[in-house]
């Protein structure tokens, strides 16, 4: 015959969310959009970002760049609802990768040749790399990775190597080269079938 006891307990919702970002992984400098999206689309929340490379950001949508390469970053969302004070965490490990990058480097064996022999020899040292793409600065190009080139020009030339690795992600490097006269060869024959152009030339 005895009666029981009430009480009354008020309990919040924590607020529901979820993150997605528009690619997870790419090469440096590597800009996703990371964008949140609450369940409730009646709850008022306001978020908080962590990037995980010691940055941070606010707002339901954010754009961040990652420039260190060949690492995997941790990024953590936190949500405040305004309308029962309630907040929440979001962790996702290693969601963003930034790939590895390639380093391009390469020397010649004379920074300075004559118009009589204007032949350059060039060591590729990149590290990472698969794939190289040369451009020698007088219009012509090569996708050998240890190439020598015969200059047809004088003048200063600006000779640029461009490298790719298995991503696709790319560096680049350049280094100047000087083709100067070292004397003027008049010409006193020629050949009409010859291979090389400026044989056939008068």
């Amino acid at each position: 015959g005895c009666k029981s006891d009430s009480a009354t307990i008020l309990v919040k919702r924590k607020p529901g969310f979820s993150m997605i970002s528009s690619s997870n992984a790419g090469c440096t400098p590597f800009e996703p959009l990371f964008t949140a999206r609450t369940s409730d689309p009646v709850d008022q929340v306001t978020y908080s970002w962590d990037f995980g490379d010691g940055t941070k950001g606010s707002g339901y949508q954010v754009r961040h760049e990652y420039g260190e390469p060949d690492h995997k970053y941790n990024v953590i969302l936190s949500a405040l609802s305004s309308t029962t004070g309630c907040a929440e965490t979001l962790i996702r490990k290693d969601y963003i990768w930034a790939y590895p990058k390639p380093m391009a480097a390469f020397s010649m064996d004379n920074k300075v040749v004559y118009n009589d022999k204007p032949t350059v020899k060039f060591s590729n040292s990149s590290l990472g790399a698969i794939t190289y793409l040369w451009n020698f600065g007088d219009g012509l190009t090569s996708n050998l990775k240890d190439p020598s080139h015969y200059y047809n020009v004088t003048g200063h030339r600006k000779v640029l190597l461009e490298v790719f690795d298995d991503f696709l992600c790319s560096d680049t490097v350049s280094h100047q080269l000087l083709v100067a006269f070292y004397r003027i060869y008049p010409p006193n024959a020629f050949s009409p079938n010859a291979p090389n152009a400026i044989d056939r030339e008068f």
